[in-house]
């Protein structure tokens, strides 16, 4: 498919279309070619499947550390113990059409393509950002299911002082009392298997339903559903003005600014 695409497409970018034809006339880069992109394929699927699923609107930060640790999980940091289902087929097509390539060799040069790739994802979600998702982990215990799986106890409220607007003895105090009360009112909460979407507007259903009857810890939970993993929610609200409104009206009043915004948003997630 890619030579078709460089014959159809000469005028784009022409030094890398001609390195790229430099590449597939050679047998032996157009191979090595391959094995990355396979490799790639394989490790990208993790991290492009994750950030459609973190850039939505709902209340993703009860459940952004599960699928940012799902994702740590996938790029372990012994790159051999990875799984690569496509480089594996790949290598051994690669083998069989060149006896002097083992399958291994090609499998082993498709991992080392995308080592430096995978170690630096680790280095940024264990050391940079580390403090970060130290907050979305502790997020899990306003999970009513979560919260029974990790068995809560006071001294794991503490955590939620990772957020800066909870890293108070008096919310803290009034958490850690109220968390029996909460374990009670969760047990045998579970919700239905969707997508992360799904899964997080029925967790904000289920604190809706419970918001009187747990006050603390509820609006807790309406404050640390405002922390978004990804700036995409706050892009569409610019997205949506800047459709909205036009260079005549850059002087138009707040609340009809709101007004329109809200109408315009709530009317696509109706449709």
């Amino acid at each position: 498919d890619v030579e078709p695409f460089l014959d159809d497409n000469e005028d784009i970018a022409p030094k890398i279309m001609d390195r790229l034809r430099g590449i597939m006339a050679n047998q032996d880069t157009k191979c090595c070619l391959k094995l990355e992109l396979a490799a790639v394929i394989d490790v990208g699927k993790h991290f492009v499947t994750a950030t459609y699923d973190l850039e939505g609107d709902s209340g993703l930060s009860l459940s952004c550390y599960q699928r940012m640790q799902a994702v740590c999980n996938a790029c372990k940091v012994d790159i051999a113990q990875m799984h690569f289902s496509n480089l594996h087929a790949v290598a051994s097509h690669t083998a069989a059409l060149h006896p002097e390539m083992t399958a291994a060799w090609a499998e082993d040069y498709g991992r080392q393509a995308v080592r430096g790739a995978v170690h630096w994802f680790l280095q940024k979600f264990n050391v940079q950002f580390y403090h970060t998702m130290r907050a979305f982990k502790a997020a899990r215990l306003m999970c009513p299911a979560t919260v029974q799986t990790l068995g809560a106890t006071p001294a794991d409220v503490e955590q939620l002082r990772a957020f800066p607007f909870l890293d108070s003895d008096g919310v803290i105090n009034n958490l850690a009392e109220e968390l029996p009360l909460y374990l009670a009112t969760a047990e045998g909460t579970r919700f239905a298997e969707g997508d992360l979407k799904a899964l997080s507007d029925q967790k904000v259903k289920w604190w809706r339903d419970h918001a009187s009857a747990l006050p603390h810890w509820s609006q807790a939970v309406k404050m640390v559903l405002l922390v978004q993993p990804s700036s995409a929610a706050a892009e569409r609200v610019f997205s949506l003005l800047n459709a909205a409104f036009g260079d005549q009206q850059e002087h138009a009043l707040r609340d009809y600014l709101e007004c329109t915004v809200m109408l315009q948003y709530n009317s696509r997630e109706n449709d």
